[in-house]
């Protein structure tokens, strides 16, 4: 199992430290970069995610902002193995995010990677 790299992710960077994000900051990242996992940086540093269940939820509940998840599962390189397990307990997890020492995003363990399968 591989990590994908931070330039092929959808990443927003955040100007501060904020609770949530427009629809339409949301809609261009998604245009730009389709993807299920949008991931919030503030400061350089990994903040928070956006998942495509968190926008629908937000969506059918008639609000024009989507909420950032700030707490979430997150790894460091090398950790594959970890990242198998994980996937293998918590059925309502598909991404991790993987960072370095200083919370500095890297890139991401999918649950569907080849070599996962």
């Amino acid at each position: 199992m591989i990590y994908t790299k931070y330039s092929k992710l959808n990443v927003i960077k955040l100007k501060s430290h904020v609770e949530t994000v427009s629809f339409q900051v949301l809609r261009h990242a998604i245009q730009k970069n389709p993807s299920n996992v949008i991931y919030c940086e503030a400061e350089g540093k990994i903040y928070g995610i956006i998942s495509g269940g968190d926008i629908e939820r937000d969506y059918f509940a008639g609000r024009d902002y989507v909420t950032i998840n700030k707490n979430f599962t997150w790894l460091y390189p090398n950790e594959s193995m970890k990242a198998r397990e994980i996937f293998h307990e918590k059925a309502n997890i598909n991404v991790i995010p993987v960072i370095d020492k200083e919370g500095v995003l890297l890139g991401d363990y999918k649950r569907w990677d080849k070599l996962n399968l």
